[in-house]
């Protein structure tokens, strides 16, 4: 049997039992000799009355001084723990802080899922709540949650609540899922209070802090105790990401820089190798060495057709956790690209298909774009294969022929775009390719001279990507006249 202390904290309150001591000390009186007369028997007198005095005095201050000294005790909440104790329990409040981040799907030493031992230990905890103590459960992952935001008295309600979670894509954040779990505490009914951290403790987890400066606060010490459970991963671990990506000028056509870097998270170094694919083919690999909690750099050079997108993959071998094992990323198209801009009979050399060729072409020399204009009446005779976009510029409607190749050209999978001003005949576009491949259906023309502005409504709309928002360009564009449309499916309408 021994004797323990709930809150320990609160004895250092019983200093203050010397508080009393030091004002007697303090107030203690200064005797002045004076010379007198002979005053023998009034002496005697005087000594019998000081010493009933200072026996008063001292009884006094011990008294004061056990006073605040039990105080101190009984806030610290002494309990006998041991055979003899008969069982005595102080009822608590436990917040659980379950990590359930994409690193625990990993298998664990012991070759199953670290979650499943992270599990295996919470319910390990809720085994332990007696009557009258109240659990919390809050997850690590990406945002931080309160599974049970009221807590709970019953063991079997904790279980449940432990069970339902499920490991997520998402990093772990545990100074973030701490202040949480130190909130609902906050308003827990019991004065003893507890946290367990059960997770696999990865260093970037305890970095990341995505709630702010609040979330990364340091725990305080007169707060609930901290306990971090520890589940053990696998002792070796790489993963790949991009670095970057860079076009090449000036020497081989089309040739690109892929930069990746390796990290290893285990305690072990090791040599891998690093594969590049191209559209599913190999087309490059290179060997790193990695120190444990280091890093590596790698390189590939390739040279693509720049006239269509590709697919990359950097891969390394299978190992531990498999979620970060590739990297993907997509290149665009880098040559130039023709595109026809179909115009209506007798267009001004000034309207829009003038504007959209100088919009895609400013510099004239066809760097990105190599624009080519023709009226409707000629569309027919064009190559499709030499165009993959083709923009009509307020066409007003096309001749029978070419409305058979522009649906042709759609059907191929070329691409279109349709420009509406005052000569668009909503009727023939309604039942032409309009309609049937956007969705779209015109309705009423408006005008409007205060005019309609893309932002902030069109800001972050793919067509409109690289376009300035926010003071610049957008900002002063306005449409003044279009028209009012209907929508099918999950089409979007700017």
């Amino acid at each position: 049997m021994n004797l323990t202390f709930l809150n320990a904290g609160f004895l250092f309150a019983g200093l203050a039992a010397l508080v009393p001591l030091v004002i007697h000390l303090i107030s203690r009186r200064k005797v002045e000799t004076v010379d007198f007369s002979s005053l023998r028997f009034l002496k005697e007198l005087e000594r019998k009355r000081i010493r009933r005095v200072r026996l008063r005095q001292i009884l006094l201050l011990v008294v004061r001084s056990l006073v605040l000294l039990c105080a101190a005790l009984a806030l610290a909440r002494p309990t006998l723990r041991g055979a003899h104790a008969g069982g005595a329990h102080a009822r608590t409040s436990v917040a659980i802080v379950l990590d359930d981040s994409a690193s625990m799907s990993r298998d664990g030493q012991d070759g199953r899922p670290l979650f499943d031992a992270a599990v295996a230990a919470a319910r390990g905890i809720a085994g332990l709540l007696a009557e009258g103590d109240q659990a919390f459960l809050v997850t690590a992952g990406v945002p931080p949650r309160s599974v049970l935001p009221g807590g709970t008295f019953g063991r079997e309600a904790l279980k449940a609540a432990v069970d339902g979670v499920r490991v997520g894509a998402a990093a772990t954040d545990y100074p973030a899922a701490l202040a949480l779990a130190r909130d609902l505490l906050a308003g827990a009914r019991n004065l003893n209070r507890e946290i367990y951290v059960i997770g696999d403790m990865q260093r970037s987890g305890w970095r990341l802090a995505t709630a702010g400066a609040e979330s990364a606060r340091a725990p305080d010490a007169a707060g609930p105790r901290t306990y971090c459970l520890p589940v053990a991963g696998p002792e070796s671990n790489l993963s790949v990401v991009v670095t970057g990506v860079e076009r090449a000028y000036g020497g081989t056509r089309g040739l690109h820089t892929i930069s990746a870097e390796v990290r290893n998270h285990g305690r072990r170094r090791a040599t891998v190798p690093v594969r590049l694919f191209l559209d599913d083919a190999q087309v490059g690999q290179a060997g790193v060495d990695v120190g444990p909690g280091e890093s590596s750099p790698v390189g590939f050079a390739v040279a693509v057709d720049g006239a269509r997108w590709h697919a990359w993959r950097v891969e390394i071998p299978p190992d531990a956790f498999a979620g970060d094992n590739e990297a993907y990323l997509a290149i665009p198209a880098t040559e130039r690209v023709e595109v026809l801009v179909v115009e209506p009979d007798g267009a001004d050399a000034r309207g829009d298909g003038h504007y959209l060729r100088l919009a895609l072409d400013p510099t004239g020399r066809g760097e990105r774009f190599s624009p080519v204009g023709v009226a409707a009446s000629a569309l027919a005779g064009q190559d499709r294969g030499r165009f993959p976009v083709v923009v009509f510029a307020d066409a007003g409607r096309l001749p029978g022929s070419g409305l058979e190749w522009t649906e042709r050209h759609l059907a191929d999978g070329g691409g279109a775009l349709f420009v509406l001003g005052r000569r668009t005949d909503a009727r023939f576009w309604n039942t032409g390719p309009l309609s049937s491949v956007t969705g779209v259906t015109l309705t009423v023309p408006f005008e409007r001279s205060s005019g309609a502005r893309l932002a902030p409504a069109g800001e972050g709309h793919p067509i409109l990507d690289g376009l300035v928002f926010g003071g610049r360009l957008i900002d002063d564009v306005a449409v003044r006249r279009g028209f009012e449309a209907t929508l099918a499916g999950a089409e979007e309408i700017l």
